[in-house]
């Protein structure tokens, strides 16, 4: 049997700390929050018409992306838009994205606003965070 250098109640503390850390962890936290940036960032395209130049539709296609969670109560909503090519319709965006933040303010988001394409080498046209 190993010896280990700590003693019993060390061993517990470490145990009860590295649970903590883990419970404080939550991938769910923001979800709901961040459907609705997606949804409006998806209504911009749709209104600016964006989407119909794609081959599917923006719901389905690889213009929205979003990241959404906490870390000991730290965390947000992160929105990608790709491969928009206007500068007013990113302009539009944040202008929209803002609004709707104003309905949820607690929630920390960052937007990032693309000239390419998911997938491609980033051409970051917009990135702007609002806590």
């Amino acid at each position: 049997m190993r010896e280990s250098s700590f003693t019993l109640g060390e061993e517990r503390a470490l145990l009860v700390a590295l649970i903590a850390l883990l419970a404080g962890c939550n991938s769910h936290a923001y979800h709901t929050q961040a459907m609705a940036y997606v949804q409006e960032a998806q209504q911009v395209l749709r209104e600016t018409q964006m989407c119909q130049k794609r081959p599917q539709p923006c719901a389905s296609n690889e213009l929205v992306k979003f990241e959404a969670g906490a870390f000991l109560g730290m965390g947000g909503v992160s929105i990608h838009v790709y491969d928009v090519d206007d500068p007013s319709v990113a302009a539009l965006l944040v202008n929209r994205l803002t609004e709707k933040h104003k309905t949820m303010p607690d929630v920390p988001l960052r937007l990032r606003v693309y000239g390419s394409k998911h997938g491609e080498d980033k051409r970051l046209l917009v990135d702007k965070r609002l806590s």
